[in-house]
């Protein structure tokens, strides 16, 4: 691969070659797909379904593929159908939801300054936090500031496509000299660290017959295929553990750029302000916003 952008060299060989393009990876292969037609026939083939078995993915699942993003085969299927079941069986999503948002109208009224791309992330963690353990969590607590401050840090130093992550994850040995790969390194084991923690006093004390929130519902399955033989090898503690990151990770970090965009689009742009502003006052008044009100506010 040619030094400098890429990405141009990509499309200059699709552009001369095809839709379809082949290279040598090192010792693995690897595809170029462009086009509607290529990528759609691609995707419906279960051969181009897998996920690459790197290193870098390897080390934050504990050298095994599990969880949910970084996986593939039975056990992707058996974690993403679990969690896909249960958060479609929370019942008081929304109640969360409004609880944190109060919280946070609480703390940006009080006249401070705030960081836009900060203040959004108390109430996401908490979202995620209470879904997945039943609990909340507040930023000020210098374990969780350190946490996230070392999960911001590790997204920051991300370098994700890039010859560098290649290189490294063709020769693992050379990664401890990587700086980069050092800041991955120490924010995953911290919330492997975390997870694991939590996870733990919830099997201590935990009640089948009363399942309090992910955790819960997650280790009685597990009990269960241990007592019935029955693909017991899918559920696990690094399986739990790895599916906590997957959630945790996209969200805080999707949730808090997104809504920070939001906030930027709308003083950069201020008539999409009012336009928002008037959409509001027209249908909710002066109460908040619930799910059900989507269908109304097409803006």
């Amino acid at each position: 691969m040619p030094s400098g952008e890429t990405h141009f060299t990509q499309q200059e060989w699709l552009t001369k070659y095809g839709g379809v393009v082949g290279i040598m990876m090192g010792p693995r292969p690897g595809l170029f797909i462009q086009g509607a037609p290529y990528v759609q026939d691609a995707l419906k083939k279960p051969e181009f379904q897998g996920r690459p078995h790197t290193a870098d993915f390897k080390e934050r699942s504990f050298g095994k593929f599990l969880g949910i993003f970084f996986c593939d085969g039975p056990q992707w299927q058996n974690s993403r159908k679990f969690t896909v079941k249960f958060t479609k069986g929370v019942k008081d999503t929304e109640g969360i939801m409004q609880l944190e948002m109060d919280e946070l109208f609480r703390r940006i009224t009080n006249g401070q300054v705030y960081e836009m791309n900060q203040v959004f992330r108390e109430s996401t963690v908490n979202i995620i936090w209470t879904i997945l353990s039943g609990m909340r969590c507040t930023v000020e607590d210098q374990r969780i500031k350190n946490l996230l401050e070392n999960l911001t840090n590790s997204f920051r130093s991300g370098r994700p496509g890039s010859r560098m992550v290649s290189f490294l994850n063709l020769i693992p040995v050379l990664s401890k000299f990587d700086k980069a790969r050092n800041l991955q390194r120490k924010a995953t084991r911290m919330l492997q660290n975390f997870f694991r923690e939590n996870i733990q006093e919830h099997r201590a004390t935990l009640d089948p017959e009363n399942p309090r929130d992910f955790y819960d519902a997650y280790l009685i399955e597990q009990k269960k295929a241990q007592e019935t033989g029955i693909d017991s090898h899918l559920w696990s503690e690094e399986d739990l553990i790895v599916i906590s990151m997957d959630i945790f990770t996209a969200s805080y970090e999707s949730l808090n750029a997104s809504m920070a965009f939001a906030v930027l689009y709308m003083i950069l742009y201020p008539e999409v302000q009012t336009k928002l502003h008037q959409e509001l006052d027209k249908y909710l008044g002066t109460r908040r916003p619930s799910l059900e009100d989507r269908q109304y506010l097409d803006y």
